[in-house]
């Protein structure tokens, strides 16, 4: 496993010519693409706790919980 892990440690990309970067940022769907990512990340990640936040509670305010 040592060979092919100093093999990848040596790799390393080109970085893509001007004109590249030029057409890339050039269209708006590049432009936004990340960003809705990460605002649909958030957005996920959010009602994922909410939800876990309210069974947490719900468990814990449930008739059968002991410690209440």
């Amino acid at each position: 496993m040592g060979k092919p892990e100093e093999v990848m440690s040596k790799i390393a990309l080109k970085n893509p010519p001007k004109d590249v970067w030029k057409l890339y940022w050039a269209s708006v769907y590049n432009r936004l693409e990340r960003r809705i990512g990460w605002i649909l990340f958030s957005i996920g990640a959010m009602i994922i706790f909410f939800g876990g936040y309210k069974m947490v509670e719900g468990i814990i305010q449930g008739p059968s919980t002991p410690f209440r």
